[in-house]
């Protein structure tokens, strides 16, 4: 079974997807936030659903929506929109991975990287996802931020991250017994 299919399995068995995902498709804003708010417990945020009108997203991610922005993790334009389909780059993904889980610092300068732009505004958020491991050995030495981001890659970043790297659970039932213990406003 190669890497993908590993992933894709993965991703299924934790209920983050409902399908393979195909290994050709650019992942968008919304397909990220989507499977983040459900490895965060999917927090409903209620109240906020009636006041913050979001203009863009529709009634099934809505709270997904709500969840990044009150978290700091996107924002909307001045118009209220999300911009649920936005196509990421592979500098976006690692950028909200980066602030999901709190905009970390990086302790030490990670080395090793021939085209990363010291000036682009996911720079901390690369160096981030090296020191956890994220970065196959081909995307350290030559990691291009600006190139659009495959789902399956997106997925891999987040399989790294919560699964090979930490205790999340693998499958969903797993999954949402633990999310059973999280107290999380109008759950």
């Amino acid at each position: 079974m190669g890497l993908i299919d590993t992933v894709n399995e993965w991703a299924m068995e934790a209920g983050l997807i409902e399908e393979p995902v195909d290994s050709e498709s650019i992942c968008t804003k919304m397909d990220l936030i989507r499977v983040l708010w459900f490895r965060n417990c999917r927090p409903e945020y209620k109240a906020d659903a009636l006041t913050t009108k979001i203009k863009d997203v529709s009634k099934e991610d809505i709270y997904a929506a709500l969840w990044a922005y009150k978290k700091g993790i996107s924002a909307l334009d001045a118009q209220k929109n999300f911009k649920p389909d936005t196509q990421l780059t592979h500098g976006d993904v690692l950028q909200t991975l980066w602030f999901v889980n709190g905009k970390p610092v990086v302790s030490n300068e990670i080395t090793g990287f021939v085209d990363l732009d010291t000036s682009s505004t996911y720079y901390i958020a690369v160096l981030w996802a090296a020191d956890q491991k994220l970065l196959i050995k081909d995307e350290k030495a030559n990691f291009d931020g600006s190139a659009a981001c495959r789902m399956i890659d997106a997925l891999r970043y987040v399989y790294y991250l919560y699964h090979v790297r930490s205790t999340f659970p693998i499958t969903k039932t797993q999954f949402l017994e633990a999310c059973e213990g999280v107290t999380v406003q109008a759950r």
